[in-house]
């Protein structure tokens, strides 16, 4: 099954938006590598969950949220 958006990259896009921050804020805050981030927001399927547990933290938002798309179920298709 795969999403309609590309989610969990969708959510972390707009989270650094809505607070005014560039990717590499997000590289300082999880000591992830620029490259390493760049790939995963382009290719968001391969993000691992110690990744997105670093980026939740960074970001001070749930692990959950990171994940909701992928989980709702009007959001998958067929």
């Amino acid at each position: 099954m795969k999403t309609n958006i590309k989610e969990p990259a969708a959510t972390i896009r707009a989270e650094l938006a809505r607070r005014g921050l560039p990717v590499g804020w997000l590289t300082e805050a999880t000591g992830m590598s620029t490259q390493t981030i760049s790939r995963r927001l382009a290719k968001p399927e391969d993000f691992n969950l110690a990744e997105l547990a670093a980026i939740s933290a960074a970001l001070s938002i749930p692990p959950e949220r990171l994940l909701q798309a992928w989980a709702d179920p009007e959001r998958v298709a067929s």
